[in-house]
């Protein structure tokens, strides 16, 4: 998949192979944000493995999207449909001045950003890194034939196991 950030605020993917049509249109209007809430797409970066896309804007906030086109995380929040006094950012949200690059880790466990303006909390702070987990499995388990699900991090492993109350950490 080839990614194009628009003015928009939209990524569109495209397939390289065959006919390089549209594969997939990632918006952040089904969530209630307009072009001017995020501004244009300021920069994107795959994950080392292809699996995910990192998206800043230039006025606000970043997502993380799967190859398949799903929103993994934002840090925009979740108002869907809100009123524009709603859309607006909070003190808390973090790169609420947007983003001037981001880059991820060798193997895709974490993920650095620069903001376009120090943060708020922390004028000093060059950059802000976010820390991932991924899936130990090949393919997704349903409930029915597992009751186990294995996360691993750049230095732990995460089981998940239904049948108990806890999560056990290694």
């Amino acid at each position: 998949l080839a990614s194009v950030g628009l003015t928009t605020g939209d990524v569109h993917l495209y397939n390289l192979m065959g006919d390089y049509s549209l594969a997939r249109r990632l918006t952040l209007s089904v969530w209630g944000f307009l072009p001017e809430d995020t501004g244009p797409v300021n920069v994107l970066a795959w994950t080392p493995d292809d699996a995910a896309l990192g998206v800043g804007w230039q006025n606000r906030g970043m997502a993380l999207w799967s190859a398949r086109g799903c929103r993994l995380m934002s840090t925009l929040p979740q108002i869907r449909g809100g009123t524009p006094a709603l859309r607006l950012a909070r003190p808390a949200e973090p790169l609420q001045g947007g983003v001037r690059d981001l880059t991820w880790g060798p193997e895709g466990y974490h993920l650095v950003v620069v903001p376009n303006r120090p943060l708020a909390r922390c004028a000093s702070q060059t950059f802000v890194q976010f820390s991932f987990v991924k899936s130990a499995q090949a393919r997704c388990q349903s409930q029915h034939h597992s009751n186990r699900m294995v996360l691993q991090g750049e230095d732990r492993v995460m089981v998940v196991d239904d049948r108990m109350h806890e999560q056990q950490n290694w």
